[in-house]
């Protein structure tokens, strides 16, 4: 389908591979050493309690990749999980797709995302024909905003009480870039 980006930044080297069961393990423990600051942010932590879970749901995203409607990459740093970036709700007809991410914060703050939403864009653009890819963050989630203003996306609009986490409705700022 496509060449596995890889790059290094701060000595480390990443990789973007496909998702798949090998990475259960090593996603599920990034997600369970940072649960508490993630749960503030992605309603779908809480659902994850164990190793299976992780492959219930690399199981349940493979089945989508299949389908076409998402394309999700395990960041590895140093060959190890520590997050993942996607493509989802993919759209053949309008030519769109949203990303979604997250990342261990033992690795956080080296451009890593950064890099991977550069990456996965263009993948988007050039492999999957898209037009328009979107990045959608809770307002306050100042770190995950930063990451699509750093790449040139534009701000479109702020969405009133979007997402529901831990029984709170928020509110998200929407960030798109158009290929050209």
């Amino acid at each position: 389908m496509f060449d596995v980006p890889e790059f290094e930044l701060n000595n480390q080297k990443i990789t973007l591979e496909m998702t798949n069961e090998e990475h259960a393990a090593g996603l599920y423990e990034a997600i369970d050493n940072d649960r508490e600051n993630m749960r503030k942010w992605l309603p779908w932590v809480d659902d994850m309690q164990s190793i299976e879970d992780e492959q219930d749901f690399i199981q349940y995203a493979t089945a989508e990749m299949e389908k076409q409607k998402l394309l999700i990459l395990t960041i590895k740093v140093d060959d190890k999980p520590m997050g993942l970036i996607d493509l989802h709700s993919i759209s053949n007809v309008s030519k769109h797709a949203s990303v979604g991410y997250w990342l261990s914060s033992k690795v956080q703050g080296n451009g890593i995302t950064t890099k991977a939403l550069a990456e996965i864009t263009n993948l988007g653009f050039n492999i999957l024909h898209l037009h328009k890819i979107m990045v959608l963050a809770a307002v306050d989630n100042y770190k995950s905003k930063a990451v699509p203003e750093r790449l040139d996306f534009q701000h479109e609009a702020t969405l009133k009480q979007h997402i529901l986490v831990k029984d709170t409705f928020m509110d998200v700022d929407v960030y798109s870039k158009i290929n050209k």
